[in-house]
């Protein structure tokens, strides 16, 4: 399983504060999400949009999750508004981000289950636990 993450950050102040979490979940995903669960599914592309002082993305959380089965992958978007970063702890911030996190892997298997696309739902939420429990 390929797993890609890519960011689009609204300024450079929310790509000073969250792009080290990107890596720690790059990181997680690339050690932890490699099992087999999907049928026909290879690849998972995750795209980080954070809102900032210039952009803003809408809507916030996970948003745009669909699956092509021409190039068998899913994307999806997280989206982190403004006050889920700015001006909040990095205990804040680590938990609204795992948050996000969290609700990727369940709408995932949702859709995949719905689709039956998942193959092995427990491996792959357990998989992704671990991928969330590297990022605390």
């Amino acid at each position: 399983m390929k797993v890609t993450i890519g960011a689009q950050y609204g300024g450079s102040q929310s790509d000073k504060v969250v792009n080290p979490l990107r890596g720690e979940f790059r990181h997680a995903l690339g050690h932890h999400l490699c099992g087999s669960y999907f049928r026909s599914i290879m690849e998972i592309g995750f795209v980080l949009r954070v809102s900032g002082s210039i952009w803003k993305f809408e809507p916030r959380g996970v948003s745009r999750l669909r699956h092509s089965k021409a190039r068998a992958s899913l994307s999806l978007d997280l989206v982190l508004a403004q006050q889920d970063w700015k001006g909040v702890s990095g205990e804040v911030l680590r938990r609204n981000f795992r948050m996000l996190i969290e609700d990727s892997a369940l709408q995932i298997a949702q859709k995949t289950e719905r689709s039956k696309e998942l193959i092995d739902k427990a491996a792959f939420l357990s998989d992704f636990e671990r991928v969330i429990q590297a990022i605390e």
